[in-house]
């Protein structure tokens, strides 16, 4: 059974299931040149853009819009993997630095745990039967995010380069935006305040997808810069 989403209540913290996925290359699914021919064939260098990537679990489709007026208008809608995939790895093609982006749209769906129904079978003077239905829910979201609703804002780093904005899921995000809350950002500059020493392995898986993705152009060289750095931490 699927329920159009109502409330989230189910807790926010990702278990370590999740922590392992994304931090395990094996993983990490392979791209094909279809999926990853817009990126190669993308605009911007690691000298003047900026490509920011993270990874955002339970969603099926995220877009992002560039909302700072003193930018152009951009529209990102991240790279299409297969449905196996659970890391939701989610990467973009090269921006603007210091432009502002927002989710504009987000759907996904999370398994929503299950509820029983008692109802009476039969009822006689000596006894009563009672019969139990169990239920398995599946809560979906399919939501639009105008400009006034901006509950998951990244702030694109001045400084061009390869920048990780962190790991999510879509039941965090969309129990916060049903709140009136913003999600809070952690990235890579703050990412040990919520994955502690886990977060260099976050940001080296996220780097290995992004150099598979633009393979052959200036920012594979770059990922593998970056790489090195972080492995070291």
């Amino acid at each position: 059974m699927k329920k159009i989403l109502g409330k989230i209540t189910a807790a926010l913290s990702l278990s370590a299931l999740l922590i392992s996925t994304v931090t395990s290359c094996a993983s990490l699914p392979e791209l094909s040149e279809e999926q990853i021919a817009k990126f190669q064939n993308s605009e911007g260098s690691p000298n003047d853009c900026v490509v920011f990537y993270g990874f955002l679990p339970m969603n099926d489709v995220v877009k992002f819009k560039q909302i700072d007026k003193n930018f152009p208008a951009d529209e990102q809608d991240g790279i299409a993997l297969k449905i196996t995939d659970s890391s939701g790895f989610w990467l973009s093609t090269p921006v603007k630095p210091g432009s502002t982006y927002m989710i504009s749209y987000m759907k996904g769906h999370v398994q929503g745990g299950f509820s029983t129904d008692i109802s009476t079978i039969e009822n006689t003077a000596t006894s009563t039967t009672y019969k139990n239905t169990t239920t398995f829910n599946t809560y979906v979201w399919d939501q639009n995010f105008t400009e006034d609703m901006q509950y998951f804002v990244i702030k694109i780093p001045e400084e061009p380069g390869l920048y990780c904005f962190g790991m999510y899921t879509g039941r965090e995000i969309m129990y916060n935006a049903q709140n009136g809350k913003a999600t809070q950002i952690f990235d890579q500059n703050n990412l040990t305040e919520k994955w502690g020493k886990n977060y260099n392995q976050l940001i080296v898986s996220g780097l290995q997808q992004v150099s598979k993705a633009y393979k052959g152009t200036e920012w594979e060289a770059a990922c593998l810069k970056d790489i090195e750095k972080f492995s070291k931490k």
